[in-house]
């Protein structure tokens, strides 16, 4: 689905230029570089979260329809990255060994840093305004954002298995080929999120280098409308493996949940927006000239 949309935004961007290109008034292509804080904001019920910073890369297309306003569109790669830091989870739930035996799956994790990175591909729309003088300019719009690629990783987490067997009345912290003791491991794997919805607005001034090619320098904001992050299936943050114990997978705080203090599960995130802010530096040619 992700793919049909990026394609069909591209179809229309160059089919736009296109129609275009035969008639040239009041017509400019950018070319721009941003940078600043990129991030993921979200709240965790437990543990600290650290935004991030990044940018973004792309094209911007502007049809002047009088000499000071004009409608833009175009394309962009945005980089957005988060860290959550949790001091101490616990993990609890009802599993069943190799041999079949239920039991009560318990970790411990201390020190957990995880870091999360997305891709994700902008199709603007904006309104555009300069002044009479073609110095300063403005803009406001929304941008469609289509998550391309969201990670996370971890290094070197803390865990601490046991197994409590009520029949036995006993809590086993070995063997090791069980899943339970005391590991060292790192983990990583993707993220799923939703299309994101973006309001955007910026302004700057304009420097002409000749008649038909200018920089500009300026800032921008971005800022999400909507909640990117996908429910999850209710998935422990340690995914007990009862065929190959000592392969538990550990997952990213972005799709999973802890136990808290009265045994109930809880999730550690249940809203993400992608926001950015920063400097941003384009190559315009006006194309009317």
């Amino acid at each position: 689905m992700k793919k049909k949309i990026i394609i069909l935004a591209c179809s229309g961007l160059i089919s736009v230029l296109s129609a275009n290109a035969q008639n040239v008034k009041g017509h400019e292509l950018s070319v721009f570089g941003d940078y600043g804080l990129s991030t993921l904001n979200y709240n965790s019920s437990l543990g600290d979260v650290k935004n991030g910073l990044g940018g973004s890369f792309g094209l911007d297309y502007t049809y002047y329809f009088s000499k000071s306003f004009g409608l833009g569109t175009g394309f962009g790669v945005s980089f957005y990255n988060a860290k959550s830091k949790i001091d101490r989870m616990d993990i609890s739930y009802r599993s069943r060994d190799f041999e079949g035996s239920d039991f009560i799956f318990r970790s411990e994790i201390t020190d957990y840093e995880e870091k999360q990175k997305t891709m994700m591909f902008k199709i603007p729309v904006m309104f555009r305004y300069r002044t009479s003088n073609d110095m300063f300019y403005a803009g406001v719009g929304v941008k469609l954002g289509i998550p391309v690629k969201s990670t996370f990783k971890a290094k070197n987490v803390n865990l601490k298995n046991t197994g409590f067997y009520e029949y036995e009345n006993v809590e086993y912290d070995s063997p090791e080929f069980l899943g339970f003791g005391n590991f060292k491991r790192d983990s990583d794997g993707d993220i799923d999120f939703k299309l994101a919805c973006i309001v955007s607005a910026e302004f700057g001034m304009k420097w002409k280098l000749s008649e038909n090619i200018a920089v500009k320098t300026g800032v921008y904001v971005d800022y999400g409308v909507n909640n990117i992050y996908k429910e999850k299936p209710g998935n422990m943050f340690v995914s007990y493996n009862s065929l190959s114990p000592e392969k538990f997978v550990c997952k990213s705080v972005m799709d999973s949940r802890y136990t808290g203090t009265d045994g109930v599960a809880i999730d550690f995130v249940d809203k993400v927006i992608p926001i950015a802010a920063g400097i941003k530096l384009s190559f315009v040619f006006d194309l009317s000239k």
